[in-house]
């Protein structure tokens, strides 16, 4: 056995902290699956194509890439390198002379110009859009180089799960014997249903997301978390 120590670098407490319990070998976990190098279509060189993921909800922090068939040069190579990183083109191991651009995800097309690499995702239909060539980039037209790098879906409310309901490994690890969840899951929503958009989206746009009213500061409250129930 060993003593542990713990000190207060700085700041202080009203309520001396308690220590509720030590966990060895625990490590954090989320109830997602992680899907890599993935082939969402073929760009046919027109404005505004649309490509469906083949599984959802998607999470954030998916890596779209597209394969181009020249690298980008220039003003159009720093501007990518700015926005996705030092990897972001890479030359394209199974096609020779073909490069891999990875791609930004926006909030809307309009934020560039007819040579901006970006596209936005729309999670409730599961699909990514690109540009019109004014505002956003066309992908070049090539067979089958829209690629989702890797995507995560998730699990929803079933993924809430109580203490001591994760026994299963998926996979052996060495010495390993078994596994188990000591707190409860929490955080898994399933998608917004269209009634519920109904109730919110009045209150969003009478607030803009800044309280005023009491009523304000009631629905901030409850959309600050899916595990508000009531405020």
């Amino acid at each position: 056995l060993f003593w542990l120590r713990a000190r207060l670098e700085m700041g202080g407490y009203d309520v001396a902290p308690r220590v509720d319990r030590v966990l060895v070998n625990g490590v954090m976990a989320s109830n997602v699956t992680t899907f890599r190098d993935t082939v969402l279509g073929s760009s046919q060189g027109t404005p505004n194509q649309r490509f469906r993921f083949v599984r959802g909800p998607i999470l954030d922090g998916e890596e779209i890439v597209v394969r181009e068939k020249e690298k980008p040069r220039g003003d159009e190579l720093a501007r990518i390198l700015s926005e996705e990183g030092a990897d972001a083109v890479q030359e394209d191991p199974e096609r020779e002379g073909q490069w891999l651009v990875r791609w930004h995800a926006v909030d809307s097309l309009y934020e560039g110009d007819g040579e901006s690499r970006h596209y936005v995702k729309d999670i409730v239909t599961g699909e990514i859009a690109f540009g019109d060539g004014v505002h956003g980039a066309i992908p070049s037209k090539l067979d089958r180089n829209i690629v989702a790098r890797t995507y995560r879906v998730g699990g929803g409310e079933d993924g809430n799960v109580a203490p001591d309901m994760i026994r299963v490994m998926k996979q052996s690890i060495g010495y390993l014997d078994d596994v188990t969840n000591p707190f409860a899951a929490s955080g898994g929503c399933d998608m917004e249903t269209v009634e519920d958009v109904k109730l919110r989206g009045p209150h969003l746009i009478k607030s803009r997301n800044r309280a005023v009213t009491v009523e304000d500061f009631e629905w901030l409250a409850v959309e600050a978390s899916n595990s508000v129930a009531r405020v």
